[in-house]
């Protein structure tokens, strides 16, 4: 063998050992931040069974990563309309969550909430945002303060505020900063229960990209 071919091999094993390194790494964070969102989902649902005062469920699926551009198809399109609660994340750690579902999921969420019959139509009234405002409130808070207990960092969020919009509206609006440093985004596929309703969302956690190897080195291994 050649000197230029040990080279090329040597290379090549290298390259191979980093992709599997960050695939560990990556599989590593989704269960750490899973662990994170058991805990903060079922503070939430203990949060939201106060605020009903009835039996409600918050669950997290799943946690994984989407590439920015594919976010709207967790709504079934850039072109649906979708509903978002949507709170700034401050402190020690910067960046946004939202918690986003189509209208008119979200028409279904805020009459199980609110324990009225459900709207309809292309917008929410006063009362709805306001309901689905707190939930997004609560489902953020306590992921944060989880997060926070599990990291030691001082994470808190911002008050919430609900936008209605196309998906894609939604994003461009909302993320439009981010999208020159974040090319993925963290999505916790979300079900909230009650009774014998359930309506599912996406919990969307974008820290700042400066700020996402703080967190993942500060999360329990």
């Amino acid at each position: 063998m050649n000197e230029e071919s040990k080279v090329s091999v040597s290379r090549g094993g290298e390259d191979n050992r980093r992709a599997s390194n960050r695939g560990r790494r990556l599989s590593d964070v989704l269960r750490a931040l899973s662990v994170v969102a058991d805990i903060g989902f079922q503070r939430s649902g203990r949060g939201l069974s106060e605020m009903t005062g009835k039996a409600t469920e918050a669950r997290a699926a799943q946690v994984r990563k989407v590439p920015m551009p594919e976010v709207p198809d967790l709504v079934g399109g850039p072109d649906v309309l979708t509903a978002a609660s949507y709170v700034e994340i401050t402190g020690e750690v910067q960046g946004h969550m939202l918690l986003l579902l189509p209208l008119q999921d979200a028409h279904e969420l805020v009459a199980m909430i609110l324990g009225e019959p459900e709207e309809s139509g292309p917008e929410l009234s006063d009362m709805a945002r306001s309901a689905l405002g707190e939930v997004g409130n609560i489902t953020c808070s306590f992921f944060l303060a989880a997060l926070a207990d599990s990291t030691g960092l001082n994470i808190s969020p911002s008050p919430p505020t609900v936008a209605v919009d196309m998906s894609a509206a939604v994003m461009d609006t909302v993320l439009a900063d981010l999208a020159q440093e974040n090319d993925e985004v963290f999505v916790i596929d979300t079900h909230f229960e009650q009774a014998e309703h359930g309506v599912n969302a996406a919990l969307l956690v974008l820290p700042r990209q400066r700020y996402v190897d703080l967190i993942l080195d500060k999360l329990p291994k």
